[in-house]
């Protein structure tokens, strides 16, 4: 019950996207991440003040990235907003992260290689925001690793629902960027919250499988 409100106020904002409701679109987005932190906060005994911080700076990331990313003037806040977001996620997963496992070592390698894809894709269109995106796409391939990396010391279902969580987050921020950068994707607004709906999620209620570490 304590998810409900999440899944709700999701998918009413995915039916605005897909209408292209505006009034839809900025009454719900602010609501996103507090009715996640909500099934957090009201499910686990002792909240990880890492997962806090990535809610919160979500949060605020979502609303300073509610105007259309093509006219967004506040386009580079959101975006620092959101690196703070995935280094507080790698920070919750450190704790737990070992070189123990071939296949958390293989898995974190593959969030490598596709940060440097996405890189290439993206890099000669980025203008005068080269160095932001490089260190958020470092930043987001690092909480992929790291959570990769928990594979030898957590639960593999767990450890896997993170993982699938960081890829498919990593997912929505694609589509954005190729929105902005390089041009229109056709349904990305609904193709892209709900990858960024999902990815969130699925992190949070993997780490909620994690034990101490």
């Amino acid at each position: 019950m304590n998810l409900l409100p999440f899944l709700l106020i999701s998918l009413i904002h995915l039916a605005g996207e897909a209408l292209h409701n505006r009034a839809l679109h900025y009454v719900t987005k602010p609501l996103l991440l507090p009715a996640l932190g909500v099934y957090y906060f009201l499910t686990v005994r002792e909240p990880s003040l890492f997962i806090a911080g990535a809610l919160v700076f979500g949060w605020l990331g979502d609303i300073l990235l509610m105007v259309p990313v093509k006219r967004n003037p506040f386009f580079l806040g959101g975006l620092l907003l959101f690196l703070a977001g995935h280094l507080c996620y790698a920070a919750a997963f450190l704790g737990s992260a070992t070189t123990d496992s071939l296949i958390g070592a293989v898995l974190g390698g593959g969030f490598v290689v596709y940060g440097i894809l996405v890189y290439y894709k993206l890099g000669p269109r980025l203008g005068r925001f080269q160095f932001p995106v490089i260190l958020y796409i470092s930043a987001i391939a690092l909480m992929g690793v790291s959570a990769a990396l928990c594979m030898g010391s957590q639960r593999p279902g767990a450890v896997l629902t993170v993982v699938a969580g960081a890829l498919i987050f990593m997912i929505s921020d694609n589509l954005l960027a190729w929105n902005r950068f390089v041009g229109p994707v056709r349904f990305e607004g609904v193709m892209g919250m709900s990858a960024y709906l999902t990815g969130q999620l699925l992190i949070v209620a993997g780490y909620m499988q994690f034990k101490p570490a």
